[in-house]
C-alpha cells in the first residue's frame, strides 16, 4: 500500500517538472518584443491611384526572432486630410508570435484637386419647386461622383416670394475636403414666364484661376424673344434661327408656303416643291412647318405638342438635331413625344 502511494507521488511529481520544463522551454522561445519598423522617410509622395506597395516604399521590418519580415506590413488606415492633400498613414508589421507594431508616416498627393460642381442649367427654379440642386452635381478625383452628398445651406429665408435668394452649396469627399458654392438662385412663378427672353449658354459654372481675363459673351450661344431664337454664329453676332435651319442645316433654302399652304423651297430664287425632295427632308420641312404654325397662331399662350414619331424618315444626323431642337422648344412648352424606337430618343 505504502509502494503504491509512492509510486503514484513520484509519478505526479514527474509530470508536474515535464509540464512545467515544457512552459519553460515555450516562454523562453518567445519574443516579447513586436517587430521594428524603420523607414527611409517619414514622409511620401504619391498619386491619389498609388497602391499599397507604393505607400510602404522605403519601410521594412526586422524582428529579433524572426529575422526580416518586411513582408508582413500593411497600411491599416488613412486617415482624413490633416490639411489639404496631406493625411497619415498607419502601418502595422506582425511577427510569427503575433505580436503587432505600429507606425506612422505622412502621404503628400501629388496630383490631389479638392470636388468640383458642374452645373448644367440655369440657377432658377419654380417657386413650387423641391428641389434647389437640380442641375447641379461633383465630381471627385477620390470618389468620383458624389451629386448625391451636395447639401445646401440658405443664407436667406425662402419665401413664396419670386425673386433672388442667397445659398450656399457645398459637397464632401471622404477624406473630409469640402468644397462650397455660394451662389444666387431665382425663384420665378412659371405664369409670369410668358414673353420674357431665354438664354442658353454653353456652360453655366466655369472656373477660373485669379486673374485669369473672363468674356461672358463667349459662353452665349442663343437668345430666345417672343417665339423667335437667335443663334451666336462664327463672327460672333446673333441671327435668327428658323427651325428648318436648325434640322436641316444652313445648305438647305428658305422654306415657303402659298396661299393653299403648299411647301416650297427657294433655290436662288426659283420655287421648288418641297415632295421633290427625300422622305426625310420633307418630313423634316413638315414638321417645321407645323411648328411655326403653331408659333403663329399662338403667340401668349403656350400650347403643349404632341408628336407621334416624326422622325421615322431622318437620318442619324438629323435626328440628333430633331432631338437637339424638341430640347430646347421643351424650355417654352410641354412636349409629349412618342416614340417606337429607343434609337430615335
Amino acid at each position: 500500500m505504502h509502494k503504491t502511494r509512492a509510486a503514484v507521488l513520484i509519478l505526479f511529481l514527474a509530470s508536474t517538472l515535464a509540464f512545467g520544463g515544457c512552459l519553460v522551454r515555450q516562454q523562453t522561445g518567445k519574443d516579447g518584443k513586436g517587430p521594428e519598423i524603420t523607414m527611409d522617410n517619414s514622409e511620401i509622395s504619391a498619386s491619389i491611384h498609388a497602391e499599397e506597395s507604393e505607400l510602404l516604399a522605403g519601410v521594412t521590418a526586422y524582428d529579433k526572432k524572426d529575422g526580416d519580415v518586411t513582408s508582413s506590413l500593411a497600411v491599416e488606415h488613412i486617415s482624413n486630410f490633416v490639411e489639404k492633400g496631406r493625411r497619415k498613414i498607419s502601418i502595422v508589421a506582425f511577427d510569427s508570435d503575433n505580436h503587432v507594431t505600429h507606425a506612422e508616416r505622412e502621404l503628400v498627393y501629388n496630383d490631389y484637386t479638392s470636388p468640383v460642381f458642374s452645373l448644367d442649367r440655369p440657377l432658377r427654379f419654380s417657386l413650387n419647386a423641391d428641389d434647389l440642386t437640380e442641375g447641379l452635381s461633383a465630381e471627385d478625383c477620390l470618389d468620383g461622383t458624389i451629386t448625391d452628398r451636395i447639401r445646401i445651406s440658405y443664407e436667406d429665408e425662402i419665401s413664396s416670394t419670386p425673386g433672388l435668394y442667397h445659398v450656399t452649396y457645398s459637397v464632401a469627399n471622404r477624406a473630409g475636403d469640402v468644397t462650397s458654392l455660394p451662389v444666387t438662385v431665382e425663384l420665378y412663378d412659371p405664369a409670369e414666364e410668358n414673353g420674357k427672353p431665354q438664354i442658353t449658354l454653353s456652360d453655366y459654372l466655369i472656373h477660373l484661376d485669379l486673374q485669369q481675363p473672363f468674356d461672358p459673351q463667349a459662353y452665349l450661344e442663343s437668345v430666345s424673344v417672343d417665339q423667335m431664337l437667335y443663334e451666336k454664329r462664327e463672327d460672333g453676332a446673333l441671327h435668327a434661327a428658323s427651325y428648318e435651319e436648325e434640322l436641316l442645316g444652313e445648305n438647305l433654302g428658305r422654306a415657303l408656303l402659298d396661299k393653299n399652304l403648299c411647301l416650297f423651297i427657294d433655290e436662288q430664287g426659283a420655287a421648288r416643291e418641297a415632295a421633290s425632295f427625300s422622305a426625310g427632308t420633307l418630313d423634316a420641312l413638315t414638321l417645321c412647318m407645323r411648328l411655326a404654325l403653331v408659333d403663329a397662331l399662338f403667340t401668349k399662350e403656350q400650347p403643349f405638342l404632341l408628336l407621334d414619331d416624326p422622325f421615322v424618315n431622318l437620318d442619324d444626323a438629323r435626328t440628333k438635331r430633331a432631338l437637339e431642337l424638341l430640347q430646347k422648344i421643351s424650355q417654352q412648352r410641354q412636349v409629349v413625344y412618342l416614340v417606337c424606337n429607343s434609337a430615335r430618343v
